[in-house]
């Protein structure tokens, strides 16, 4: 793979935005150091030209200033945590409510709304990002660092956060694709989707899980064999659930997840070494620039995550990493031609 390419796009705060190109055969990725974000993603077809698959804004400002996270790296702690507070180590730790009473992707600012450091690594992508302690009234200081490397049609995020003490550490990608085409987006409805999990965790009204960890089996959520994005009377699903993978691992073994275009011609498969995937598809999409004021369903979201809210459920996998445990996450995305 060739080196990648870095150009100044923006500022922000008085720094450099830089906008970095990853660049195969089969794919090309642009990701820039604001939220780490994947902002443009074009695969080659074999009768020549490339589609876009991955939703992005016009330009930085719109970009900066309404995305819902596209294309970003979320956290400190991806997803909900209830009551906007943390207890750890006999502390209440009190974090800054986002959605509602609740703290959602980290908080407003979360790591999505930093500008990133980035630099060339050979044929990778290197961000970085320190988040202090207290920010955001998260306990400890955090050292982020996400790896971008594109092999072939395949995107690998190697994601690390290294705390100076105990504290909750969870993040997600969050690209929203829309494999029919990104630049003029049509609902992700008749998309196809295969998840293998059979259970999910399952939340009340403001989607902050009760705990449990059902069975998918009669449920909208069960994509154990691939179907469409719709009930059984042909409405579009809105989907916003954390599923329980059974499995996940590298890419020599089976994908966590799978996603087909309307048409059937392209096709995505996503690994992971997280045990959750969060599925939404963006019922209600509507930003305020020209064109994307009514979008719904225009996306869909496949965050590799640990389970919601699971600093408050004991019976979730652990989040909480440290100085000799530090965080790590390996996810995997392809796209290619079928």
């Amino acid at each position: 793979m060739a080196a990648p390419r870095l150009r100044v796009i923006a500022r922000h705060d008085g720094a450099p935005v830089l906008e970095g190109t990853l660049e195969s055969a089969q794919a090309r990725v642009a990701v820039i150091s604001f939220g780490a974000s994947v902002t443009d993603w074009r695969v080659r077809l074999p009768g020549g030209g490339e589609r876009p698959v991955a939703l992005a804004l016009p330009d930085f400002a719109a970009h900066r200033d309404h995305a819902p996270a596209f294309g970003a790296i979320v956290g400190r702690v991806a997803n909900r945590v209830a009551g906007a507070r943390l207890r750890l180590g006999g502390r209440t730790h009190r974090l800054i409510a986002n959605d509602g009473p609740h703290t959602l992707h980290g908080g407003p600012i979360g790591l999505a709304r930093r500008n990133w450091r980035m630099a060339g690594e050979g044929d990778a992508l290197r961000l970085a990002c320190d988040s202090p302690d207290g920010d955001e009234g998260w306990p400890g200081a955090v050292a982020f660092e996400v790896r971008l490397t594109l092999d072939g049609p395949m995107l690998t995020w190697e994601m690390h956060g290294r705390p100076d003490r105990p504290t909750p550490i969870a993040l997600a990608q969050h690209v929203y694709w829309n494999l029919d085409g990104a630049a003029d987006p049509g609902p992700v409805s008749d998309h196809r989707l295969r998840v293998a999990a059979s259970r999910h965790t399952p939340t009340g009204p403001d989607l902050i899980p009760t705990g449990e960890i059902a069975s998918v089996a009669g449920t909208p959520f069960d994509f154990r064999t691939p179907r469409r994005l719709r009930d059984a009377a042909g409405r579009p699903l809105a989907l916003d659930v954390n599923l329980a993978l059974d499995a996940g691992g590298g890419p020599d073994g089976a994908p966590a997840a799978e996603a087909w275009s309307a048409a059937g011609d392209l096709g995505l498969a996503l690994w992971t070494d997280r045990p959750g995937l969060q599925v939404y598809d963006a019922p209600g999409l509507a930003l305020p620039i020209p064109g994307w004021e009514a979008r719904p369903f225009a996306g869909l979201c496949l965050e590799a995550q640990d389970f919601p809210n699971a600093v408050d459920e004991p019976g979730f996998p652990n989040v909480i990493a440290t100085p000799e445990r530090p965080y790590r996450q390996r996810t995997s995305v392809a796209i290619a031609p079928t």
